[in-house]
């Protein structure tokens, strides 16, 4: 920002680019996972990556950084993003819940150690150094990938089918000795076959010219007819993620509006805190620390969220509404927060809402909807909830260059993370409609 001579606004708009389109972009590297594969999917991700924190340093001014960073980051992210959770859903099948939490909480536990190094990797090398060394990491992931992402073994059936083969050939064998005029119709079944492929052949030996010819046609065909099948299966597998019929259901519509709320308000002091902290008179070295308690504080509540919403007597809107409700609460208080304990403090419950929002936004989406259509609500959700995490720091900078200060932004993320707290309360009306209409139509069937 100082270097650029740039508005925060304006500034906070290269961050929030590349994580809105790492969400936004999901249904693509999705597609892609089934075209491709995962394995390749993530090559490709890690490339974009890495390609695009070398080239950064090179920018001259702040509107390159949108296309090197905020585009190409974003768009590797996703790619990535898609390929770890689908390649971890096909290796594991009994353990499937914990191996997708334990790869959610990697997200949260590398901010342990990624905020302090990246301040370190500041000081020493500056923002352009820093950046060039960060791009390391991503090609050797993308080695990784390439080694690991591999399709889960399939079991060995080659006994089975030969077992399966000689039951048969010993079942037709008992029922010839058993009936003798059905082995001899079998025998001239055979006979008239072998006469048939003789007679072929020598129609074939006699005009290799028309053979020839008959035989490109039809492959010429077939390949034509596999290349349409293939056309109209990613058609219709991209019409399956962006089918905006989900939206006719009330249950989801609610929670899309109580999500995007969520988001909107959410990330505004993630991406503000340093320079809040350094208008307080905190170093950028101990800035860079809010990000451990908030790491470890965040991937505790996830697992342990994860855990109690597996039981069946636990309604997951209310510890959504729990985890809204404690984060709106931090944010407004947040103002008032003016040394670096209450600053640690705040890590840790602003941790403890995230690892519970961030636990329980899929569940709220899928589980709003038919199975048939989770794959549609996950995709088209994620593209929504992403223009909304996108857009609230922006907003937040805007109003900070405005007010020349961080109550404004704070104050009014925490009214909006209450608002989404609130809004999940129409599911409960909406439930007792649908129960009241079922029984008016129980009644109206029993008078019929």
């Amino acid at each position: 920002m100082k270097e650029f001579e740039e508005s925060r606004q304006k500034t906070v708009w290269v961050g929030s680019l590349a994580i809105g389109l790492t969400f936004f972009l999901g249904s693509l590297g999705s597609l892609l996972c089934q075209i491709i594969g995962c394995r390749f999917t993530a090559i490709m991700g890690c490339l974009v990556c890495a390609v695009s924190l070398l080239v950064t340093p090179y920018s001259s001014n702040l509107d390159w950084m949108f296309l090197t960073y905020g585009c190409m980051f974003g768009i590797g992210s996703a790619l990535m993003l898609s390929s770890y959770f689908l390649i971890t859903a096909k290796n594991f099948r009994r353990w499937q819940s914990l191996a997708v939490g334990i790869v959610t909480v990697g997200g949260s536990s590398g901010l342990l150690i990624m905020g302090p190094l990246l301040q370190l990797l500041i000081d020493s090398f500056g923002w352009r150094g820093a950046f060039r060394n960060l791009s390391i990491p991503f090609f050797v992931m993308a080695c990784v990938c390439g080694v690991t992402f591999g399709d889960p073994a399939l079991p060995d059936i080659s006994a089975t089918t030969l077992a399966k083969k000689n039951q048969c050939d010993s079942k037709l064998l008992s029922e010839s000795e058993a009936h003798p005029e059905m082995e001899m119709d079998v025998i001239n079944k055979k006979q008239d076959r072998v006469h048939e492929e003789k007679k072929v052949k020598i129609t074939a030996d006699d005009c290799p010219t028309e053979t020839r010819k008959i035989s490109q046609m039809r492959s010429s065909h077939v390949a034509a007819k596999t290349d349409s099948n293939t056309v109209s299966n990613c058609l219709g597998k991209l019409n399956a993620l962006l089918n905006f019929s989900v939206f006719k259901i009330p249950r989801y519509s609610v929670a899309v509006l109580s999500l995007c709320l969520m988001k909107f308000g959410h990330f505004i002091p993630q991406i503000h805190m340093v320079n809040y902290c350094l208008e307080l008179g905190i170093s950028a070295d101990s800035a860079s620390r809010f990000f451990i308690p908030f790491g470890l504080s965040s991937s505790v509540a996830r697992v342990v969220t994860g855990r109690i919403c597996d039981a069946t007597w636990v309604n997951t809107i209310y510890i959504y509404q729990f985890g809204a409700l404690l984060d709106g609460f931090a944010i407004v208080v947040l103002p008032v927060i003016r040394n670096y304990a209450g600053i640690q403090v705040f890590a840790v419950i602003y941790g403890i809402a995230d690892g519970v929002l961030i636990s329980t936004m899929n569940s709220l989406l899928m589980f709003s909807v038919h199975e048939k259509r989770r794959a549609a609500a996950l995709g088209v959700g994620n593209s929504l909830l992403s223009l909304a995490m996108a857009s609230g720091p922006p907003f937040a900078g805007f109003l900070v260059d405005l007010s020349d200060c961080y109550t404004w932004p704070f104050f009014i993320a925490g009214i909006v993370l209450h608002m989404a707290g609130l809004v999940p309360l129409v599911l409960f009306c909406l439930e007792e409609k649908t129960d009241s209409d079922l029984k008016e139509d129980k009644i109206r069937k029993s008078l019929l």
